[in-house]
């Protein structure tokens, strides 16, 4: 069984030569939507457990820097105004920029976001990453939002 439905199927098998030029159009729209909305709920999923990995990592992370697990929270709050920014926003950027090519620029700029966490430091490096990886999130919940057909 696949996880395309069974109009995207009909296209990946290429209805060539059967008369049905106007259903095949419906059809790739239909895939179309279908993809479209798999791709910006996967990116909602994984903007979610981007920030829920700290809860786990906390503890590990406050050992790596040598500062207490309560000063770990303030990561939670750069997080937090990062997103509230993010979603602030969201329309101007999208009234400036293709959608598409901005989530996908913000897409790869989380990857190394995330990825510069272990090479830091001081408290003061993580909150700078987590408020850009939570303008990041901001963006994706408020663009993602809007274009989920």
């Amino acid at each position: 069984p696949s996880l395309l439905p069974r109009e995207c199927q009909t296209i990946v098998l290429l209805r060539i030569g059967t008369g049905m030029f106007g259903s095949m159009v419906t059809d790739q729209a239909k895939c179309y939507r279908f993809v479209t909305m798999l791709c910006y709920c996967s990116i909602l999923v994984l903007s979610g457990s981007t920030v829920n990995i700290l809860g786990p990592a906390g503890p590990t992370l406050a050992r790596n820097m040598h500062i207490g697990v309560a000063s770990v929270g303030v990561l939670l709050t750069a997080e937090g105004v990062g997103n509230t920014l993010g979603s602030s926003l969201v329309g101007v950027l999208l009234e400036r920029h293709k959608a598409h090519s901005l989530i996908c620029t913000l897409c790869l700029m989380m990857l190394p976001v995330i990825g510069l966490v272990p090479t830091c430091s001081t408290l003061h490096q993580v909150g700078l990453l987590y408020f850009v990886a939570g303008s990041c999130i901001g963006f994706f919940c408020g663009g993602g939002n809007n274009f989920v057909p």
